[in-house]
């Protein structure tokens, strides 16, 4: 069982905490950003396929759109269509 300090911090150590958050500089850790960018990139790539088929196979089996619409009433006499 957690004694009440340790299930409570102290305000030392949540301005500790804190100071490390303002610390932080922004930088990626492990790779650079860009190549991150470049195999995010990669990856929707190599998964254009299967969601092109997967669309081609919802249009086939059903009437209507592969992506899912829906009518909303704005205000007034407005109607909305979400996708």
């Amino acid at each position: 069982m957690l004694s009440h300090t340790q299930r409570y911090p102290s305000m030392l150590q949540l301005r500790n905490i804190s100071r490390d958050i303002k610390a932080y500089d922004g930088k990626h850790n492990g790779l650079p950003f860009q190549c991150q960018r470049i195999i995010a990139l990669a990856i929707v790539i190599a998964a254009l396929p299967l969601i092109l088929l997967t669309m081609i196979c919802i249009r086939i089996e059903s009437k209507g759109n592969c992506f899912y619409s829906q009518v909303r009433v704005g205000t007034g006499p407005d109607h909305l269509e979400k996708y």
